[in-house]
């Protein structure tokens, strides 16, 4: 379709031809719409997203930095609360859509959508190991929870797959300790779903934060061992004379 057969559309009606040329792969006409005025903020389809959303899903990263360019809203949200950035980090394509969004100026990488979830909590979810790297070092939060109190160390626990992102995790300070609203921590979650090899990193973490802080404790002279102080002898450690009272 060309658009001189379009041109006497409203900007909002182009906008809504946008979202299905999208949907089509008619990407030509994706083109000619964002050139000739189309709505990019316009809502439709059954989540309500607008044409930079579609295109976030689908990859298309030519078209996605077209729409930008014409003045597309990055921070708008369809009608689960998801940014273009968070559809990019959900869906199995979207690799490359998700690098352009995180990398706008302004960009929210920590936005939360209607469960609590951000880009990055989306992507582990999806098992998306790349997105999750890029959105990690990109700086997006890795503390935050969603809902139901999951990190995404703890959604992370869950995939054999996504060892490597729980090592960045606990590379980049991610709380091991951390428990959801069900009380489980990532380690509980790894060991209830027969995830062993992550099972087994988290146990040596947990075990050598634990060496690390019992050596630093000792090393400002903060663990003593137990004693019995018996009235009117000196405490050796604070040089204080104990009488009975």
């Amino acid at each position: 379709m060309s658009l001189d057969n379009t041109q006497n559309m409203s900007p909002e009606d182009a906008g809504q031809a946008l979202i299905g040329a999208l949907t089509s792969g008619d990407y030509d006409y994706c083109a000619e719409l964002i050139t000739g005025g189309a709505d990019l903020n316009q809502h439709g389809g059954r989540t309500d997203a607008t044409p930079l959303m579609v295109a976030a899903a689908l990859d298309t990263a030519v078209l996605l930095q077209d729409m930008i360019a014409h003045g597309a809203d990055i921070h708008a949200t369809n009608n689960r609360g998801q940014t273009a950035l968070m559809c990019a980090a959900h869906h199995p394509k979207g690799y490359l859509s998700l690098e352009i969004l995180a990398d706008q100026d302004g960009a929210k990488l920590d936005a939360q959508d209607h469960n609590g979830d951000t880009a990055l909590t989306l992507a582990v979810r999806a098992q998306k190991r790349a997105g999750s790297k890029y959105l990690i070092m990109a700086g997006a939060d890795i503390h935050t929870p969603n809902r139901n109190g999951d990190t995404a160390l703890t959604l992370a626990a869950v995939h054999k797959d996504m060892l490597p992102i729980v090592r960045i995790l606990v590379k980049k300070g991610a709380h091991i300790d951390t428990q959801n609203n069900d009380g489980q921590t990532a380690l509980d979650i790894a060991r209830i779903v027969g995830n062993a090899e992550v099972a087994d990193f988290l146990e040596k973490e947990k075990e050598r934060v634990l060496t690390n802080a019992m050596r630093k404790a000792a090393d400002r002279g903060t663990t003593r061992a137990w004693r019995v102080i018996r009235p009117g002898t000196k405490d050796k450690v604070r040089g204080n004379t104990h009488e009975p009272r």
